[in-house]
């Protein structure tokens, strides 16, 4: 068992949005999008969120980085993982938001996913689409036997999206920053075998 991770990234697409490795032309769109209340309210991303802090994930995340592995999240010492971050635009490259696999362990094939949206991306469906392309990606192409997903009850919207492609909850756990209110969150599982029967 084990992942088969690509040597070059995709670029994935479904003839309404497309998904592809984040560039220097994208940090201002990620640093203005990181603005929005519910993206730091219901992600890890930096607070503030800075410019320098869009450069630094434009250069982890890159082409160039791609394939590279990096400490588990949280876990010293642990087996190093894989990590795939796409950035969502429309079929004219117009920035809509970010989407990830990270915490791919290499030889179980698992993976957990994440993503958040601009505020004027919500609504009409582009994360659905980037999610339903990103899972097709990590169980056809990548190898993965299961996806993970975590969010905060109150995420309604991310909790709907991971829902309609066959998330399934697991249990309840907390999830936030270190020092704020904790969050009481779902936690669920997607398997390739469910993707697929869902899929078709």
């Amino acid at each position: 068992m084990g992942v088969n991770w690509p040597s070059e990234p995709p670029v994935l697409s479904d003839g309404v949005v497309s998904l592809r490795t984040p560039d220097v032309s994208d940090i201002d769109d990620i640093t203005a999008g990181a603005q929005d209340p519910d993206v730091q309210k219901f992600t890890m991303v930096p607070r503030p969120y800075l410019r320098v802090h869009a450069e630094g994930f434009v250069e982890a995340h890159n082409a160039g980085a791609w394939g590279m592995v990096a400490p588990r999240l949280g876990h010293e010492g642990a087996q190093p993982r894989l990590n795939a971050a796409f950035v969502i635009t429309g079929l004219n490259d117009d920035f809509r938001g970010v989407i990830g696999l990270h915490d791919v362990d290499p030889h179980n094939a698992t993976g957990e996913v994440g993503y958040w949206l601009g505020p004027h991306a919500r609504g009409v469906g582009s994360m659905s689409r980037a999610l339903g392309l990103v899972l097709a990606w990590a169980f056809d192409v990548a190898g993965l036997t299961s996806v993970h997903w975590n969010a905060a009850q109150e995420n309604v919207a991310s909790w709907l999206v991971a829902q309609r492609h066959g998330f399934v909850v697991d249990g309840v756990t907390t999830c936030g920053r270190p020092g704020d209110v904790p969050l009481e969150a779902w936690a669920a599982t997607l398997t390739r075998e469910r993707f697929g029967a869902s899929a078709g």
